[in-house]
Protein backbone atom coordinates (compact mmCIF):
# COMPACT_ATOMS: atom_id res chain seq x y z
CA UNK A 1 0.00 0.00 0.00
CA UNK A 2 2.91 2.34 0.70
CA UNK A 3 4.10 1.88 -2.87
CA UNK A 4 0.66 3.03 -4.07
CA UNK A 5 0.90 6.17 -1.96
CA UNK A 6 4.35 6.87 -3.38
CA UNK A 7 3.03 6.28 -6.90
CA UNK A 8 0.12 8.63 -6.28
CA UNK A 9 2.47 11.24 -4.86
CA UNK A 10 4.68 10.76 -7.92
CA UNK A 11 1.70 11.29 -10.21
CA UNK A 12 0.73 14.47 -8.40
CA UNK A 13 4.31 15.70 -8.62
CA UNK A 14 4.38 14.87 -12.34
CA UNK A 15 1.20 16.88 -12.97
CA UNK A 16 2.47 19.78 -10.89
CA UNK A 17 5.77 19.85 -12.77
CA UNK A 18 4.06 19.69 -16.18
CA UNK A 19 1.70 22.52 -15.23
CA UNK A 20 4.52 24.69 -13.85
CA UNK A 21 6.64 24.12 -16.96
CA UNK A 22 3.75 24.98 -19.27
CA UNK A 23 2.93 28.11 -17.29
CA UNK A 24 6.56 29.26 -17.31
CA UNK A 25 6.82 28.67 -21.06
CA UNK A 26 3.59 30.54 -21.73
CA UNK A 27 4.72 33.51 -19.64
CA UNK A 28 8.16 33.49 -21.27
CA UNK A 29 6.61 33.51 -24.75
CA UNK A 30 4.37 36.50 -23.95
CA UNK A 31 6.20 38.71 -26.47
CA UNK A 32 5.33 36.53 -29.47
CA UNK A 33 2.70 37.55 -32.00
CA UNK A 34 -0.93 36.61 -31.46
CA UNK A 35 -0.91 33.79 -34.04
CA UNK A 36 2.20 32.23 -32.60
CA UNK A 37 0.91 32.68 -29.07
CA UNK A 38 -2.36 30.92 -29.91
CA UNK A 39 -0.49 28.07 -31.57
CA UNK A 40 1.94 27.90 -28.62
CA UNK A 41 -0.84 27.95 -26.04
CA UNK A 42 -2.65 25.18 -27.88
CA UNK A 43 0.47 23.02 -27.76
CA UNK A 44 0.81 23.63 -24.01
CA UNK A 45 -2.84 22.75 -23.48
CA UNK A 46 -2.35 19.58 -25.52
CA UNK A 47 0.67 18.66 -23.38
CA UNK A 48 -1.35 19.21 -20.20
CA UNK A 49 -4.21 17.11 -21.60
CA UNK A 50 -1.80 14.28 -22.34
CA UNK A 51 -0.43 14.54 -18.81
CA UNK A 52 -3.98 14.44 -17.39
CA UNK A 53 -4.86 11.38 -19.48
CA UNK A 54 -1.74 9.61 -18.29
CA UNK A 55 -2.56 10.62 -14.72
CA UNK A 56 -6.10 9.21 -15.06
CA UNK A 57 -4.75 5.96 -16.48
CA UNK A 58 -2.21 5.63 -13.67
CA UNK A 59 -4.85 6.36 -11.03
CA UNK A 60 -6.99 3.62 -12.58
CA UNK A 61 -4.02 1.25 -12.34
CA UNK A 62 -3.54 2.17 -8.68
CA UNK A 63 -7.23 1.55 -8.03
CA UNK A 64 -7.07 -1.86 -9.71
CA UNK A 65 -3.96 -2.83 -7.75
CA UNK A 66 -5.69 -1.78 -4.55
CA UNK A 67 -8.76 -3.87 -5.38
CA UNK A 68 -6.54 -6.88 -6.16
CA UNK A 69 -4.78 -6.51 -2.80
CA UNK A 70 -6.24 -9.23 -0.50
CA UNK A 71 -6.07 -7.01 2.57
CA UNK A 72 -8.34 -4.41 1.02
CA UNK A 73 -10.58 -6.42 -1.30
CA UNK A 74 -13.92 -7.65 -0.02
CA UNK A 75 -13.02 -11.25 -0.79
CA UNK A 76 -9.76 -10.77 1.11
CA UNK A 77 -11.68 -9.47 4.11
CA UNK A 78 -13.95 -12.51 4.08
CA UNK A 79 -11.08 -14.99 3.71
CA UNK A 80 -8.59 -13.37 6.07
CA UNK A 81 -8.10 -15.08 9.46
CA UNK A 82 -7.47 -11.79 11.26
CA UNK A 83 -10.62 -10.07 10.01
CA UNK A 84 -14.28 -10.40 10.88
CA UNK A 85 -16.05 -13.67 10.28
CA UNK A 86 -18.73 -13.96 7.60
CA UNK A 87 -21.73 -13.18 9.85
CA UNK A 88 -20.12 -10.10 11.38
CA UNK A 89 -19.16 -8.87 7.94
CA UNK A 90 -22.71 -9.51 6.76
CA UNK A 91 -24.17 -7.53 9.67
CA UNK A 92 -21.69 -4.70 9.02
CA UNK A 93 -22.63 -4.72 5.35
CA UNK A 94 -26.33 -4.69 6.27
CA UNK A 95 -25.79 -1.71 8.59
CA UNK A 96 -23.85 0.07 5.88
CA UNK A 97 -26.58 -0.60 3.32
CA UNK A 98 -29.25 0.61 5.77
CA UNK A 99 -27.27 3.80 6.39
CA UNK A 100 -26.88 4.34 2.65
CA UNK A 101 -30.62 3.84 2.13
CA UNK A 102 -31.37 6.32 4.91
CA UNK A 103 -28.90 8.79 3.41
CA UNK A 104 -30.52 8.39 -0.02
CA UNK A 105 -33.98 8.92 1.49
CA UNK A 106 -32.81 12.11 3.23
CA UNK A 107 -31.27 13.40 0.01
CA UNK A 108 -34.42 12.60 -1.98
CA UNK A 109 -36.51 14.43 0.63
CA UNK A 110 -34.18 17.42 0.47
CA UNK A 111 -34.33 17.47 -3.33
CA UNK A 112 -38.12 17.30 -3.17
CA UNK A 113 -38.21 20.25 -0.76
CA UNK A 114 -35.89 22.26 -3.02
CA UNK A 115 -38.06 21.46 -6.05
CA UNK A 116 -41.19 22.54 -4.18
CA UNK A 117 -39.52 25.78 -3.11
CA UNK A 118 -38.33 26.44 -6.67
CA UNK A 119 -41.86 25.84 -7.94
CA UNK A 120 -43.24 28.28 -5.35
CA UNK A 121 -40.64 30.87 -6.32
CA UNK A 122 -41.46 30.39 -10.00
CA UNK A 123 -45.14 31.07 -9.30
CA UNK A 124 -44.27 34.04 -7.07
CA UNK A 125 -41.99 35.46 -9.75
CA UNK A 126 -44.75 35.21 -12.34
CA UNK A 127 -47.13 37.03 -9.98
CA UNK A 128 -44.52 39.67 -9.19
CA UNK A 129 -43.84 40.18 -12.88
CA UNK A 130 -47.55 40.58 -13.55
CA UNK A 131 -47.94 43.03 -10.66
CA UNK A 132 -44.92 45.05 -11.77
CA UNK A 133 -46.33 45.29 -15.31
CA UNK A 134 -49.65 46.52 -13.87
CA UNK A 135 -47.80 49.06 -11.74
CA UNK A 136 -45.81 50.23 -14.75
CA UNK A 137 -49.03 50.72 -16.72
CA UNK A 138 -50.65 52.68 -13.90
CA UNK A 139 -47.62 54.91 -13.38
CA UNK A 140 -46.89 55.58 -17.05
CA UNK A 141 -48.01 59.22 -16.80
CA UNK A 142 -44.43 60.50 -16.79
CA UNK A 143 -44.30 61.04 -13.04
CA UNK A 144 -41.48 59.75 -10.87
CA UNK A 145 -42.13 56.26 -9.54
CA UNK A 146 -40.77 57.30 -6.13
CA UNK A 147 -43.43 59.96 -5.64
CA UNK A 148 -46.41 58.99 -3.51
CA UNK A 149 -49.60 58.33 -5.42
CA UNK A 150 -51.47 61.16 -3.66
CA UNK A 151 -49.04 63.80 -4.95
CA UNK A 152 -49.63 62.70 -8.53
CA UNK A 153 -53.17 64.11 -8.59
CA UNK A 154 -53.45 67.66 -9.86
CA UNK A 155 -54.65 70.28 -7.38
CA UNK A 156 -58.38 70.99 -7.49
CA UNK A 157 -59.19 74.24 -9.23
CA UNK A 158 -61.33 76.63 -7.18
CA UNK A 159 -64.33 77.52 -9.31
CA UNK A 160 -65.81 79.89 -6.74
CA UNK A 161 -62.89 82.29 -6.83
CA UNK A 162 -64.34 85.37 -8.44
CA UNK A 163 -61.63 87.59 -7.10
CA UNK A 164 -63.36 87.87 -3.76
CA UNK A 165 -61.20 88.14 -0.71
CA UNK A 166 -62.29 87.22 2.75
CA UNK A 167 -61.49 89.02 5.91
CA UNK A 168 -59.73 87.10 8.64
CA UNK A 169 -61.50 86.99 11.96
Amino acid sequence: MEGDANSLAGLVQQLSTAFDNSLEDILADAQTSEDEETKGTASYVAALKMCMLELERNIGDIRRRTMINDELAVSGVLESKNNLNRTNFSSCAKKSIDQLKRDIAIKKETITKYNEQLNRWSKDLLLLEEESRKAACLRSDGQDFNQPVASLTSPVADDDDDGETFEEV
